[in-house]
């Protein structure tokens, strides 16, 4: 009834030039049109959807409690039959039971272990594997150095014997030489 009211109200308001129609006013009375309908409407269906709810956990509720009771009755007759038998099962069983748990603590913590010990040595290894293969890119270019030095000198030595005065067995002496000091180097 009052939104009805408010409608004819601003009907008559606009039909009378009372109301200026303008960009901000059409939406302003949009936006009230909007919440009114979503008043009316959608309160039905969130009071339906609360109730939906409310009833799934009332009967979810329900059974938790109704598996509680039955625990708790098959618990009493289980200690039934146990006061009935003799006290010394009863420790027997106790003790097993603990050694059971411990035994599981001590395998879990062991696998927990393990794992931390696979994964610290994994990862020295891949800093070990690192470190060596910057090693080895070093050594290679000292290598490479050193065989172009060497071979600059050789290159040099044989040059400088071009009329001749070098005899063969003085230039496998100083190719001999120069394959001992880049042995030496690498080594």
């Amino acid at each position: 009834m009052m939104q009805s009211l408010f409608f004819y109200i601003i009907f008559i308001g606009i039909t009378k030039e009372l109301i200026v129609l303008n960009e901000k006013l059409l939406v302003a009375i949009a936006f009230l049109i909007v919440i009114a309908l979503g008043q009316s409407k959608l309160s039905s269906v969130i009071i339906e959807q609360l109730e939906a709810r409310a009833n799934l956990i009332k009967q979810q509720y329900e059974e938790y409690f109704n598996s509680q009771k039955t625990i708790l009755v098959e618990l009493a007759n289980f200690h039934k039959i146990r006061a009935n038998n003799s006290n010394n099962n009863t420790a027997n069983e106790l003790y097993q039971l603990v050694n059971d748990l411990i035994l599981k603590i001590k395998s879990n913590n062991q696998a927990i272990a393990n794992y931390k010990i696979q994964s610290t040595l994994y990862g020295h290894l891949e800093s070990i594997k690192t470190l060596e293969a910057a090693n080895l890119t070093h050594l290679q270019n000292e290598l490479l150095k050193a065989c172009a030095v060497q071979n600059s000198n050789l290159r040099n030595k044989l040059a400088a014997d071009k009329q001749g005065k070098l005899t063969q067995d003085q230039k496998n002496k100083i190719i001999h030489r120069a394959i001992e000091r880049l042995a030496t180097h690498v080594a």
